[in-house]
């Protein structure tokens, strides 16, 4: 004979859960309902349709082999009436913004990531192609006008191309101080190309290819001619040499092989006469540049002034 186990006095009796099958039933049911918004929108708020709807979703739930009883369905219909199984956002704000970034935290660590490292490539392309260049300049730029000057002051023999060294120099560091470095470096190639010229040797010697001499006309002085015989300047080595000369004419200064020097009627007409008998020039020699001076010593009278087209 079975023995019914007594119940505490004021004990509750243990909540009976609804089956787990039933409560998928219900969920999938309010569902349904949502998606049939005609649906919801006639039948499920009128008590006089509820048996219909009920009997609805039963033959739709039969046609699917499935056995649901009435109180399923009706407990579907209560849960679709109060929103049950209905996901609501959480409402917005700062925690729900942190939240959704934890979660995106993959995707935008990999953006951080490759910001970061386009980020490094610009800086070291910009280092190694802009800034450090720069630096580079504004440290050993100094240097090079202090050895440059003191070179030319070292090697020049007369008193000029110190003293304009001197004045280059000291407007080269003014602008790098000032943060042009460009224009210090335009400096310091002016002060590199004095002393190239200091240290230089060549000799002047009169072109027998071509024309040997030029006349021309001065636009100030109508009816008046001037001589110039062309020259080139040629190493010890045979080299010819290419320098700054300042036209005249123009009193603009180019880099030239060959150049007119103005002489004297008389000088310019004893060269040609001695280019006249055999086209040969047996005394080819103008003048001399010696190391330590800027200027050449001409060996017959010129004047000095030059053209440097014709």
């Amino acid at each position: 004979m079975a023995t019914e186990t007594p119940t505490a006095a004021g004990a509750v009796p243990p909540t009976t859960e609804p089956p787990l099958d039933d409560v998928m039933i219900a969920m999938d049911m309010v569902d349904l309902l949502r998606r049939e918004e005609q649906i919801i929108a006639r039948e499920i708020n009128a008590a006089g349709e509820e048996e219909a709807l009920i009997r609805r979703m039963k033959e739709i739930y039969a046609a699917q082999g499935i056995d649901v009883t009435d109180d399923v369905l009706r407990g579907g219909l209560e849960a679709a009436r109060r929103d049950r199984f209905k996901y609501e956002p959480a409402p917005s704000g700062w925690q729900r913004w942190l939240a959704e970034l934890y979660i995106d935290r993959g995707r935008w660590l990999l953006r951080l990531g490759t910001l970061a490292v386009i980020g490094g490539l610009l800086w070291g392309a910009y280092w190694m192609f802009i800034e450090g260049p720069r630096q580079k300049l504004l440290r050993e730029t100094p240097v090079q006008i202090s050895e440059t000057a003191d070179a030319i002051t070292r090697e020049s023999k007369v008193d000029g191309p110190g003293d304009k060294a001197k004045k280059l120099a000291e407007e080269a560091r003014g602008l790098l101080q000032a943060g042009q470095v460009r224009e210090s470096r335009q400096k310091l190639q002016e002060l590199q190309e004095l002393r190239r010229l200091v240290e230089g040797e060549y000799e002047l010697r009169i072109v027998a290819q071509g024309s040997t001499g030029v006349l021309r006309e001065p636009k100030t002085n109508q009816g008046h001619m001037n001589y110039y015989i062309i020259v080139e300047a040629v190493t010890p080595d045979n080299t010819r040499l290419t320098l700054p000369i300042k036209s005249e004419e123009t009193n603009l200064t180019s880099r030239v092989s060959k150049w007119g020097l103005r002489v004297d009627e008389y000088t310019f007409q004893q060269v040609e006469n001695d280019k006249k008998d055999d086209g040969i020039i047996q005394n080819n020699r103008f003048g001399m540049k010696k190391r330590g001076y800027l200027e050449p010593e001409f060996l017959v009278p010129s004047t000095g002034g030059a053209i440097t087209a014709w």
